[in-house]
């Protein structure tokens, strides 16, 4: 039961993270969704870079609010409560500095450049 609430808790800011990243990937480097061809490697290529991209990215936000629980785990004693709350606010953090990367791709998207 109490694990169920610790993801839980965690759910909400890995999805905010996670959709920030997608939509600021897209206004940024906005593409057509679609492929031209049957063997379309330009499109199969930024796929395929972007998808790595993203996936680095939400990883290495994982992996600094996992060693920022860890730090406070060793640093506060036995408390898991600290730590896990050391690592929620981390996650929280750097899922609202990708919102302030989201509003400046937003800014800058023009829609008339990418229509054809």
């Amino acid at each position: 039961m109490q694990v169920a609430f610790v993801v839980a808790a965690f759910a909400l800011p890995l999805t905010f993270l996670i959709y920030a990243v997608e939509n600021t990937v897209h206004l940024l480097f906005p593409t057509k969704l679609v492929a031209m061809g049957r063997a379309d490697f330009e499109f199969l290529g930024r796929s395929i870079v972007e998808f790595i991209a993203k996936t680095v990215f939400i990883f290495a936000a994982l992996t600094a609010a996992f060693a920022i629980g860890m730090f406070a785990l060793k640093t506060m004693g036995t408390s898991l409560v600290l730590s896990g709350m050391a690592s929620w606010l981390m996650l929280t953090v750097i899922g609202l500095l990708t919102l302030a990367a989201l509003q400046f791709a937003f800014r800058r998207f023009a829609v008339a450049e990418t229509i054809d």
